[in-house]
């Protein structure tokens, strides 16, 4: 989630509609420390880009994760950098251009000199229950300068892998739950603007196809 990814980002993205104490949260540690690739020459390469609505590669079904190659790895721990440098608390592997069923993501971190960070890698997810219902006001990397509210599941339990393959089980309520699912739906071609009403998405994207026009005869 760009609560920004999530693609969320950590503070201003995310509102909570109802007064609840913060959920417990697992304290999970990125295997390997991010860092920024390098061609043969020794010249630094450029990060990957975080695609933005309307690219049509962000409506594309992900393919699962089929081995845990070093690439994968690669891939992840770029995708963290990426995160916590947007900044935003969660980012799917679409949204940087690879339809994988991956996704990265740390609901404790704040936009903090020096905060702590806690990553985690999540391969090929699927939820297995979800229940209840909460509004929580959500934006995305993805769909820069606009927040909406979305209902969605209010407690989830997720499966998954882990960076090293080992079977992920997770139960998670409140923020955790929302970035989950959203996440999660980037796996599967979805925005958070295809949860809401069809009048504000449609507001959302004519102001976007102006600014669009702008910006193509500047």
């Amino acid at each position: 989630m760009s609560i920004p990814s999530i693609c969320y980002k950590a503070k201003s993205y995310y509102s909570r509609q109802l007064t609840v104490a913060p959920p417990n949260l697992p304290d999970s540690h990125f295997p390997i420390p991010p860092q920024s690739g390098v061609t043969p020459s020794g010249s630094p390469m450029a990060r990957r880009q975080v695609l933005q609505f309307p690219d049509p590669r962000l409506k594309q079904v992900s393919q699962p994760v089929a081995e845990i190659t070093d690439e994968i790895r690669q891939l992840a721990a770029e995708m963290c950098e990426i995160m916590y440098d947007e900044p935003g608390i969660g980012l799917a592997a679409p949204q940087v251009g690879e339809a994988l069923r991956l996704f990265v993501i740390d609901t404790e971190w704040a936009e903090e000199e020096d905060a702590e960070r806690h990553p985690q890698v999540m391969i090929n997810p699927e939820f297995i229950a979800r229940e209840g219902r909460v509004t929580w006001e959500e934006g995305c990397l993805s769909v820069p300068n606009f927040r909406a509210d979305v209902e969605r599941a209010a407690h989830v339990k997720i499966r998954a892998l882990d960076i090293d393959g080992k079977e992920i089980i997770e139960e998670a309520d409140d923020l955790r739950a929302v970035c989950l699912q959203h996440e999660t739906d980037h796996l599967d071609g979805i925005l958070f603007i295809d949860r809401i009403s069809r009048l504000k998405r449609g507001i959302y994207v004519k102001k976007l196809k102006k600014q669009l026009a702008v910006e193509a005869e500047e």
